[in-house]
């Protein structure tokens, strides 16, 4: 298996449990690690914002969850959300004043002349 930068990835057996027992490392890198789940960007294709939760012990279904490891679940996916959120609307609201500010600016030159 390769990476979006094309290294190759060796490992034995399920890529999942390769990475969240640490048998090799991915250029982009941990978001977040419990006793339970590794959140951090897919690894062949990092796509702003998307990230993948992998559980550290081997399944097929999510079924094979036990009822706390759902509960985890479902608390790093409302936590990344809220985080994805914050982010995007602070990114949102630079972009936006810095935008008024060259209008602004640009109004007073304008005035000027």
């Amino acid at each position: 298996m390769k990476n979006y930068k094309n290294e190759e990835i060796k490992f034995n057996g399920c890529p999942a449990c390769a990475y969240s027992n640490h048998e090799f490392n991915l250029p982009c890198g941990i978001a977040y690690e419990s006793n339970n789940f590794i959140l951090s960007q897919d690894w062949e294709l990092p796509i702003e914002g998307f990230f993948v939760i992998s559980p550290k012990r081997h399944i097929e279904k999510l079924s094979e969850l036990t009822v706390s490891e759902k509960s985890e679940l479902f608390e790093i996916i409302d936590k990344s959300a809220d985080t994805i959120n914050l982010v995007t609307d602070k990114i949102t609201g630079i972009i936006s004043n810095s935008i008024m500010k060259v209008c602004v600016d640009y109004a007073k030159i304008s005035m000027d002349e």
